[in-house]
């Protein structure tokens, strides 16, 4: 059984960025080795700003009621006080504390959730089979596709 991998919609600007090697992750390629030295990256990253393509990391929502008590559920902090709009990197859990995912969780409105990592569909499922949840709505992956933006405070500014 062979996979099909997908290109991220940042594939081309990494190649202009000078890209020479990627990696298959989540049935998508991956940027890992550029053109230049690794410690001339890691510069770019404490003395200035630096975009990365991690659209591979696709991002899963949950709609509808009961998402939020849910979402308390499956992290390790309190998110009941998230606002629409607000986003969080949050860890989430098993029932023995041990860590499944990282996800960052945006708050896009009323009735929608965003968790931006890959794994977190599947393990949205298993919860909802272990704990009595009452989740109107659906878990689902939306044509997002994210990138981080890194970088020293004020780097930018001389």
């Amino acid at each position: 059984m062979f996979t099909v991998n997908r290109l991220t919609p940042y594939f081309q600007k990494t190649v202009e960025g000078g890209c020479l090697e990627w990696m298959v992750y989540n049935n998508m390629h991956f940027p890992i080795v550029y053109d230049h030295l690794p410690y001339q990256a890691y510069h770019a990253l404490l003395n200035g700003v630096t975009l990365w393509d991690v659209g591979l990391e696709t991002a899963d929502t949950d709609q509808g009621a009961g998402r939020m008590r849910f979402l308390d559920h499956l992290c390790c902090r309190d998110m009941s006080k998230m606002q629409v709009g607000d986003c969080r990197y949050t860890i989430l859990t098993d029932e023995q504390g041990l860590i499944m995912s990282d996800p960052v969780t945006l708050f896009v409105d009323s009735d929608t959730i965003w968790l931006s990592h890959w794994q977190r569909r599947f393990d949205a499922l298993g919860a909802r089979s272990r704990r009595e949840f009452t989740v109107a709505g659906e878990v689902c992956e939306p044509d997002v596709a994210p990138v981080q933006v890194q970088g020293r405070v004020g780097a930018a500014d001389g």
